[in-house]
């Protein structure tokens, strides 16, 4: 596997077909501003509570609008993903910027929720296997664990998180092979990642770690960008400078950054895996 094509694939598709990226950042961009406009009352509430004069009641209210957004940000997410995907796999299928709304998605949405489902199984198994454990005397009664209780409980973290992990980058192709062979594929993305693991695992950090300096030089430039989102302090902030001054230039700048390092992510992290994907994929479904 090249390691260096899977790191470059979200630079090469910027690259050559701009026009597509922009496309996928205004969609972002469109995202993230709804979100924000949801966020606004929601903090000019938490603002209100802090200084005794709002109802707690209408916080939780402006809360469950943001909750129902969720949906609908996560499908627009799945969406652009496959988008992304098509662009490397299937490059001449090009209109309207790879974005569908079909059999793919579908499909994808399926594949999420068995991995889902098959995940949480697994970690709750750690949990029960600690209770047997305890039952089992790990523990030395009382108030406080005893020390085979402590050994335990963090050989359990130490496992799930291993196994969370090499599940996660096994089962990677799962996605984009979806999208390539146009029906649901597990068992083949655990075979075809045979052999690769630490190359696959080494692009993938290697991507997240550009995301994240990209993500804090324009966020510095943009005033926090998405990563604004998680500071409650900021956000105070400038939800308090909002109900004075109105959507300010800040905000509007952010929301901007947002969309566009928003896509950036997505051509990243789905471009590298469509292009781990081709270059791992045997050329016919028979050999597959």
């Amino acid at each position: 596997m090249d390691m260096g094509a899977v790191i470059g694939a979200g630079f090469r598709i910027i690259r050559e077909r701009p026009s597509v990226f922009a496309i996928w950042a205004a969609i972002y961009v469109a995202m993230s501003v709804a979100m924000g406009l949801l966020m606004q009352p929601y903090m000019e509430e938490i603002a209100a509570v802090e200084d005794g004069g709002a109802n707690v009641g209408a916080m939780f209210s402006q809360m469950s609008s943001i909750f129902l957004f969720y949906p609908i940000m996560i499908l627009v997410l799945l969406v652009l993903n496959n988008a992304a995907f098509r662009s490397v796999l299937r490059p001449n299928d090009d209109r309207a910027a790879y974005l569908r709304l079909g059999m793919d998605e579908v499909r994808v949405v399926v594949l999420g929720v068995i991995f889902f489902t098959g995940f949480s199984m697994i970690t709750l198994m750690f949990p029960l296997i600690a209770a047997i454990g305890s039952g089992f005397g790990f523990s030395r009664g009382g108030d406080s664990p005893g020390a085979g209780m402590v050994v335990l409980l963090f050989a359990i973290v130490l496992i799930s998180l291993l196994a969370w992990v090499v599940l996660a980058v096994r089962l990677s192709l799962a996605f984009p092979l979806t999208v390539m062979r146009r029906k649901i594929i597990i068992g083949d993305a655990w075979r075809l990642s045979r052999g690769h693991f630490w190359a696959l695992l080494g692009s993938f950090i290697v991507v997240f770690l550009i995301y994240l300096i990209a993500a804090g030089l324009v966020g510095l430039i943009g005033g926090g960008g998405m990563m604004t989102m998680f500071n409650p302090e900021r956000l105070q902030q400038m939800s308090q400078r909002q109900m004075s001054d109105g959507l300010s230039v800040l905000m509007i700048v952010s929301w901007l950054v947002s969309g566009i390092i928003g896509a950036f992510w997505v051509a990243l992290s789905a471009g590298g895996l469509a292009t781990a994907a081709q270059q791992l994929a045997p050329d016919s479904e028979e050999e597959l």
